[in-house]
């Protein structure tokens, strides 16, 4: 397999990609990550994340959330709409869970899913902007922005913000991106999460 060849590549080194990344370590399969930022850890984001309890233990089998702490407890949750009849109120204990989520710092947590990345195998290109992606009966063919040559995976993971029209221009964030023929999203939507075959 050539350097441009790879069982897997994903699109987006967010949380998501990031972690799939590190969760398919050591399983065999030669993973390329691409994010179109300069770099993955931005420590300094200063956003903040609410994310459920199940999301701290897929962190923790990959060994990142004692990285990403300290992290808010969301102990209850008040669910009711104004002016409307009725509310639900959800609580950690009523379930036997220390928590319903937590409060979490993204930059914190890019940085964590970084560091957890560097020693995880995956290949990572950043600064790595998808410009087409073309499918066919086997693999898939992706290229992208930082050094226009063309790298083709078994599979490939990525996601579209929002559902393209069929027998229309892509809607999505690739704006001008024309429809192949009888498809409804375009190539670089990548119909969600298209493979090319099975892993």
């Amino acid at each position: 397999m050539s350097e441009r060849e790879h069982d897997l590549v994903i699109v987006g080194g967010g949380s998501v990609g990031a972690a799939l990344a590190i969760a398919l370590s050591g399983s065999g399969y030669d993973v390329l990550l691409l994010e179109a930022r300069p770099q993955l850890g931005a420590a300094g984001d200063g956003r903040t994340l609410a994310m459920s309890y199940g999301s701290r233990l897929t962190l923790q089998r990959l060994g990142a959330w004692s990285r990403v702490e300290p992290a808010t407890p969301i102990r209850s949750i008040h669910v009711s709409q104004r002016g409307g009849f009725g509310r639900a109120l959800l609580a950690a204990e009523d379930v036997g869970l220390p928590a319903l989520g937590y409060v979490v710092s993204y930059g914190r947590l890019q940085k964590a899913l970084s560091e957890a990345l560097a020693t995880s195998g995956t290949t990572l290109h950043a600064g790595a902007s998808v410009d087409d992606i073309e499918l066919s009966a086997d693999r898939v063919a992706i290229r992208f922005q930082r050094d226009d040559q063309e790298y083709t995976a078994r599979a490939l993971v990525s996601h579209c913000r929002r559902r393209c029209q069929p027998g229309r221009t892509c809607r999505c964030r690739h704006k001008g991106s024309r429809l192949p023929s009888g498809s409804h999203r375009c190539n670089r939507c990548n119909l969600e999460a298209a493979r090319a075959s099975r892993i």
